[in-house]
């Protein structure tokens, strides 16, 4: 099995522990070296950051691998990026995990990407991924432009 597809493995049996609630599959999904974007760390896991799934129905929860690219370097690997849909809104994760000792791939840091605090259908998820790839590219081209050392420093009004 390459790495690349142990670490869809490693992504997809954290993705079913999750919708199926269980906690203690999902815990040994992180390394004990975990932290977020947010600062938490793995003890936070059992404490409540987890909490989403807690009185959820598989039929209440959607987590989307199908658009994350997984790019392997060495013994480190990023998974980006996972969306999570339930009734309160949606939160997008970028990924890394690490290949540790025990040949287990396991997440070592969660970034925050993208949330919403309202539900979407997957007609306006489609529309809304539609919508930041195309803020992105008008993003990264003024970006190009601005940092372009032959335009002038002044503006013509």
């Amino acid at each position: 099995m390459t790495s690349k597809r142990e670490v869809l493995a490693a992504m997809q049996a954290h993705v079913e522990a999750r919708i199926n609630g269980n906690v203690d599959a999902v815990i040994d999904s992180y390394s004990e070296d975990w932290k977020d974007s947010k600062g938490f760390g793995k003890p936070s896991l059992r404490e409540g950051h987890l909490g989403f799934a807690a009185g959820e129905t598989k039929a209440n929860i959607e987590i989307d691998l199908s658009v994350a690219d997984i790019v392997v370097e060495g013994d480190s690997a990023t998974c980006s990026p996972v969306s999570i849909y339930t009734p309160k809104g949606s939160i997008t994760y970028g990924y890394t995990l690490k290949k540790e000792l025990d040949g287990v791939w396991r997440l070592i840091y969660t970034r925050t990407i993208d949330w919403e605090t309202f539900p979407m259908d997957r007609e306006t998820r489609i529309r809304k991924r539609e919508m930041d790839t195309s803020a992105m590219a008008g993003r990264e081209h003024r970006e190009h432009l601005l940092s372009d050392r032959l335009r002038p420093g002044y503006h013509f009004v």
